[in-house]
């Protein structure tokens, strides 16, 4: 992961939108200590990665559902940040990226 400002983006690719989401997510806790993060800085994040996507809002919809995301606040005043179970799958995530590209 790389701090560029308020933005953490992604030095490797994921295989899943889902899992560059999460991996964004842990990157603006781990790196900023950010634990509520905005849609702009994950969409920012995953633009500076090299995916652009034109909304995230379905996607960590879905992934509330599953559990892995706290959405907080409606409309353009919403936040999102990791649940254990989230931030237990992007550790799992990012350490198999790891042993791939190291």
């Amino acid at each position: 992961m790389k701090l560029d400002g308020r933005v953490v983006s992604l030095t490797a690719r994921c295989a899943s939108l889902e899992d560059e989401i999460l991996l964004v997510l842990l990157g603006q806790k781990a790196l900023r200590n950010n634990e509520s993060v905005t849609g702009a800085e994950i969409m920012d994040g995953l633009k500076l990665t090299g995916r652009t996507v034109a909304r995230i809002d379905y996607q960590i919809d879905k992934m509330a559902e599953a559990g892995d995301v706290i959405t907080v606040g409606t409309g353009r005043a919403r936040r999102y940040r990791l649940t254990n179970t989230g931030a237990s799958k992007a550790t799992t995530t990012a350490n198999s990226l790891l042993a791939t590209v190291a």
